[in-house]
């Protein structure tokens, strides 16, 4: 651990501009960029297992690839998240977003599977009224006057790769699960809270906001750090019921228990003040808040929050299936229903998120899935976005 650093007195940009920027900087366009890159080494991974291994019976061992990517904005498009939160639409009041982006590829057989992966996640909450100040501050909007803004916000971040392992299933009747061991290298982090007021006049405003969180960017407050390394492990659950005939309830649970220990991680705990300050014609603010607080670097642990999914398979008639989902990714929660069908080889699938109003369409063929989700067809205004394509060849 190093020797605190003390900040007092430090004039610092004005105080939406500062609270903006974890958002602003949330990585979307290396989500992006690393969302192509998986798409393309998972469809390359399967067209090679599919051509080296035309049948079930070709090989105990066969190499498999997934991956999975949601988007989700919540308040504001996608289009203008990348963009800064520049655009028309204001805000419509929803107070979390979440960006995941997880590539797998390995080998397996019959009863095991040993992967290596990449993921990155961020999932943030905030109040109304913090993407309501950072979107009028970013379109040059002014704010509200004899207000009290309340701001909040808080971000989970995470970059990694590792191996996950997959033990063999076991059965008791019915009921089938198994149990998985990942390990992590983790290089990204950005984990921590902003807390704070802003009381506004009818030419002036005062304000103060708190602020805990480690990094391996200083996105906040710019300060230069060497980007620290984790460690950390976690489990993960499948599980399979057939209560009846035509039935069938299945549960994935990702990163049970899961800790990154991070050594060395850059972290600042600061208090932002300001004094009375003034409106310019406009009506926008100026001002330059005080900071003071610490700066260092120390050992910590980071908690990743459980995903989850699960899905319940209701067989209606020959060839068609009633379906009824769940996903979880912290406070993020996703139900959706839908409606499949069977014809030989091939699996289609549609179905209604009504959280985000998103369709999700599915086909499938034989080892290979490919999901999309999306919830307007506008690519200015869409809120909620997703890929997922998997070949995973025998009794995974």
């Amino acid at each position: 651990m190093r020797t605190p650093h003390a900040i007092q007195g430090r004039t610092h940009p004005p105080l939406p501009t500062s609270i903006h920027r974890p958002i602003r900087n949330a990585r979307w366009r290396q989500r992006l960029c690393f969302t192509a890159r998986a798409l393309a080494v998972a469809l390359l991974s399967g067209i090679l297992a599919a051509s080296a291994d035309p049948t079930p019976d070709a090989g105990p061992w066969r190499l498999y690839s997934t991956l999975r990517t949601l988007q989700y904005g919540g308040p504001q498009p996608l289009h203008q998240l990348f963009n800064e939160l520049e655009g028309p639409q204001a805000p419509n009041g929803k107070d979390r977003m979440l960006s995941l982006a997880h590539l797998e590829v390995g080998v397996a057989n019959t009863s095991w599977s040993l992967g290596f992966f990449f993921r990155h996640d961020y999932m943030a909450r905030f109040s109304p009224d913090t993407i309501e100040l950072l979107y009028r501050d970013k379109n040059d909007l002014p704010v509200r006057t004899d207000a009290t803004y309340d701001l909040w916000i808080d971000v989970h971040h995470l970059e990694a790769q590792g191996l996950r392992i997959q033990f063999p299933r076991l059965v008791a009747g019915p009921l089938e699960f198994a149990v998985g061991l990942s390990l992590f290298h983790a290089t990204g982090l950005l984990d921590g809270s902003g807390r704070g007021t802003i009381e506004t006049g009818a030419s002036s405003y005062v304000g103060s906001a708190r602020l805990n969180y480690r990094y391996d960017q200083d996105l906040l407050l710019d300060r230069k750090v060497d980007p620290p390394e984790g460690w950390g492990a976690g489990f993960d659950l499948s599980l399979s019921w057939r209560p009846r005939p035509g039935t069938l309830w299945t549960m994935d649970v990702r990163d049970l228990g899961a800790r990154i220990r991070w050594r060395d991680a850059p972290y600042t705990r600061a208090l932002v003040t300001s004094s009375t300050l003034t409106f310019d014609e406009n009506g926008f603010i100026e001002t330059s808040p005080l900071l003071s607080g610490v700066e260092s670097n120390k050992d910590a642990t980071q908690h990743l929050p459980i995903q989850l999914r699960t899905t319940i398979r209701q067989r209606l008639t020959t060839g068609w299936t009633a379906l009824a989902a769940f996903e979880q990714y912290d406070d993020v929660r996703l139900p959706s229903l839908g409606i499949q069908t069977n014809r030989g080889n091939w699996t289609g699938w549609a179905g209604w998120q009504w959280e985000t109003n998103a369709v999700e369409l599915g086909w499938g063929r034989g080892h290979t899935r490919l999901r999309l989700l999306i919830d307007q067809l506008d690519p200015d205004r869409i809120t909620t976005a997703g890929l997922e394509f998997s070949f995973r060849p025998g009794s995974l």
